[in-house]
């Protein structure tokens, strides 16, 4: 007489992704598989989800935070008493400290004094 046992099948230890982040929030992706046993002679397949996303923490670094150009400011007056000179105006990449604003934070441009310089 030969007898056959159904075997359920059961789940695999979870084996999982690193972090998604290097900073701030993450996501791992965890798998396993019905292979603890394998489900033979006609045994249930294991109940449950192959795969889960379970939310990391990568580190305690905070991400760096993107950057906006803040107004221009004059730093200096109009060079020239009369006619045409120069002047340097700046502006600062915000929130402070915020990283990868596009572009260059000191300016030199051209200022009309508004006085004439005929004599």
């Amino acid at each position: 007489i030969l007898i056959i046992m159904l075997v359920d099948g059961g789940w695999s230890n979870w084996t999982q992704s690193a972090c998604s982040s290097t900073c701030g929030v993450g996501y791992r992706i965890r798998q396993r598989n019905c292979s603890n046993p394998t489900p033979q002679y006609g045994g249930i397949y294991c109940i449950g989800s192959a795969l889960d996303t379970i939310l990391c923490n990568a580190s305690n670094l905070t991400c760096p935070v993107m950057g906006t150009w803040g107004a221009w400011i004059n730093a200096t007056d109009c060079s020239a008493s009369c006619g045409y000179g120069i002047r340097i105006r700046n502006r600062t990449c915000l929130p402070i400290g915020s990283i990868n604003c596009v572009g260059d934070s000191v300016q030199i441009e051209t200022c009309d004094s508004g006085v004439s310089c005929a004599s």
